[in-house]
């Protein structure tokens, strides 16, 4: 069995968000193809639960760095400028060596996400990236669109540092793989990359509970310290919510909702926290929202609501990573407050074309987007990098 090295700048575990539950089910997956290691760099100090889970599925190797001493890199970014700031935060020269180490020993890497790329710059043998979402374009989408000045500055400068490292980062490995096609296309460099649509929970495809105490009500679902989550719900409230029905209640479904988001709390909004199954909730709203204004790649989010056969109100950035996806017919797509509103309003006053919708999007997404069919293309582009 050849051994693989899976380097993640998150725990995997729990799998709360999309790229946690994402890398869990790598891990699970390529441990019955590979003797992996698992290499994490962590901000949060992994639970004695967390190190039983991941023990299971290879050799476990977590590299606990709390957010100060991340913070305290960017004191040293300078060094390694033009390196970009969300690069430098996950670089500690301290572990540099270790890692370098374990991975010696491997016949091949999967570094996630464009952070970990310092690490493996030096490795003699296929390196995949698992890019996922292009940082680079979701934080030039951010810079006009994010809320805060301060943030729409520091993207800014940011969004073509990140760009030019991540095509140098693309040449460099032996294959980079991304969940968005229109983002693995901006890099014009079809030998070096690869799509790969993202995994979806299939529990949720035959996923039943509802209450209907919430059949009056639409939600947000997604987590809630993530800065285009934190825009979207801003200006939904702001923007969107007082042109809707007042009967309607609004319920924004995530883990860590920072105070900005618990400010919006009110009669007609609900902020939840962490749910143990926020599938219920979603799934008793008659429609789910993604109101994106920034943010990259396929969100998690939207094909977690279609593959409960709910209906969804997406922006157009939302919707245009979805392969296959038609406005109308999967999802309904809408981006001025107004047309938004009357989306929401129309799928309220008509249930047949919601529930057609919900279907549509649920057969959508098991088609395309299934982990098993996902997992399978990791495989198969590991093995054929091992030949």
């Amino acid at each position: 069995m050849k051994k693989v090295t899976i380097l993640c700048s998150r725990l995997p575990y729990p799998p709360i968000g999309g790229a946690p539950a994402k890398n869990m089910n790598l891990i699970r997956g390529l441990s019955e193809k590979f003797d992996l290691d698992i290499v994490v760099i962590s901000e949060t100090k992994p639970t004695q639960e967390a190190i039983e889970v991941l023990s299971r599925f290879g050799r476990l190797h977590i590299f606990h760095k709390p957010k100060w001493r991340m913070y305290l890199n960017l004191l040293f970014a300078i060094v390694y400028f033009p390196r970009p700031l969300q690069v430098s935060l996950y670089y500690f020269f301290e572990i540099e060596s270790k890692i370098r180490k374990i991975i010696s020993g491997s016949d091949a890497v999967l570094a996630t996400l464009v952070r970990t790329a310092p690490y493996v710059e030096k490795f003699d043998k296929p390196v995949i990236f698992d890019l996922a979402d292009s940082i680079g374009l979701n934080y030039r989408s951010a810079k006009s669109n994010s809320a805060s000045k301060l943030l729409r500055l520091y993207y800014a400068i940011e969004s073509p540092l990140l760009l030019a490292y991540e095509r140098k980062v693309i040449l460099s490995g032996s294959k980079s793989l991304f969940f968005s096609r229109k983002e693995m296309e901006f890099f014009q460099l079809p030998e070096k990359t690869k799509w790969i649509p993202h995994g979806v929970n299939e529990n949720l495809f035959s996923y039943i509970d509802v209450d209907p105490v919430y059949e009056n009500s639409i939600c947000f679902l997604g987590k809630m310290d993530y800065q285009p989550n934190i825009d979207a719900v801003v200006w939904f409230c702001d923007c969107v919510l007082p042109l809707l029905d007042p009967k309607f209640d609004f319920y924004i479904i995530g883990t860590k909702p920072t105070q900005t988001v618990r400010d919006l709390a009110g009669d007609r909004v609900k902020i939840t926290g962490f749910l143990e199954d926020p599938f219920k909730l979603a799934k008793s709203c008659f429609a789910m929202v993604a109101p994106m204004r920034n943010g990259g790649g396929i969100q998690n989010k939207v094909l977690e609501g279609m593959a409960l056969g709910c209906a969804n109100v997406v922006t157009t950035l939302a919707a245009a990573p979805i392969d296959g996806a038609v406005d109308q017919v999967h999802l309904s797509v809408a981006d001025s407050p107004e047309e938004i509103a009357a989306a929401i309003h129309k799928l309220h006053a008509f249930p047949v074309i919601r529930t057609k919708m919900g279907i549509a999007a649920r057969e959508l997404v098991m088609s395309k987007y299934s982990w098993d069919a996902s997992l399978s293309e990791y495989v198969d582009v590991i093995n054929k990098e091992l030949k």
